[in-house]
């Protein structure tokens, strides 16, 4: 579903560059729309939480239209192109945003897997390269309270234990990009843990799915557990529900391990089918790239 933002405060162009930083998004330089010898060096950042653009300095050098822009590690770049004479131009500048929160943004996309009923594993996505560190706060849901984890380094998920049997838990997770800089959190994500007769029934079921790792760049090791021999097919699907991938294992008993080499996935979110015997037993995966 497409909703209308706010219009390009600048003048009107064509073959404008665009990246993002953190959670603002950029566009500048372009040719004129009423003539093509005319170019832009101009260059706006888009705030989506107030829905407003902003007139930032002017990217460096000539004015120029068919740029390329890109972004790494917090820092945007703009360049080569033509310019007002049509000249070919193999410049490249690079952008620092103003403020030094927005790279660091808050992560999104939480979800939780691997529920029991004393624990439960909290991931989600984040849109920097540069945290060195998450906090993850979590409470009973309608309590009062926060209890803390930590998630060092570029690790997106945690491992929550010490939990209450068929209780909601809430949880939220913020960045960590350095010393003096935190991202806000991410919205609040709920989970209900195992009661322990479900916990029970889930253990004499004898199937037992641990993906590694999650998120991951597409290459996956599965560790299927199944307590008698079953037919076991393995199927993956986009959020749509279109079917990215298929294969019929055969008969399995025990543990198999099975390694998943799927680099063609974009970033996002998916879902892996396992289905044993005619039951399909359904986990999220989470594809950063």
């Amino acid at each position: 579903m497409w909703i209308p933002k706010a219009n390009f405060n600048g003048t009107a162009r064509d073959l404008a560059v665009g990246f993002s930083i953190g959670s603002k998004g950029y566009l500048g330089t372009g040719y004129s729309s009423n003539d093509y010898n005319r170019c832009f060096s101009d260059f706006w950042e888009y705030d989506p939480a107030p829905n407003t653009w902003i007139k930032k300095a002017n990217c460096g050098g000539w004015e120029r239209g068919q740029a390329v822009g890109f972004s790494i590690d917090g820092k945007g770049y703009i360049g080569t192109g033509f310019n007002n004479g049509f000249t070919y131009l193999n410049d490249l500048w690079e952008y620092t945003p103003d403020n030094p929160d927005d790279l660091c943004s808050a992560p999104y996309d939480g979800y939780t897997n691997n529920i029991t009923s004393t624990s439960a594993t909290v991931s989600w996505f984040d849109s920097i390269n540069a945290a060195i560190g998450y906090r993850i706060y979590y409470k009973e849901k309608n309590t009062y309270g926060w209890s803390k984890a930590h998630a060092k380094g570029t690790s997106l998920s945690k491992t929550i234990k010490g939990l209450q049997p068929g209780t909601t838990y809430v949880w939220m997770v913020g960045a960590k990009c350095d010393s003096a800089f935190h991202s806000d959190f991410s919205q609040r994500y709920e989970f209900t843990t195992l009661s322990e007769k479900e916990a029970d029934a889930a253990n004499l079921s004898g199937f037992d799915l641990f993906i590694s790792p999650n998120p991951g760049d597409g290459n996956l090791t599965l560790e299927i557990t199944l307590q008698q021999e079953e037919s076991l097919t393995i199927k993956l699907f986009d959020v749509t529900g279109i079917e990215m991938y298929a294969e019929n294992v055969g008969n399995v008993a025990g543990t198999l391990i099975k390694q998943l080499h799927l680099n063609n996935l974009f970033h996002g979110s998916y879902f892996i089918q396992i289905i044993h015997n005619g039951q399909a037993e359904i986990r999220k995966l989470m594809i950063q790239k």
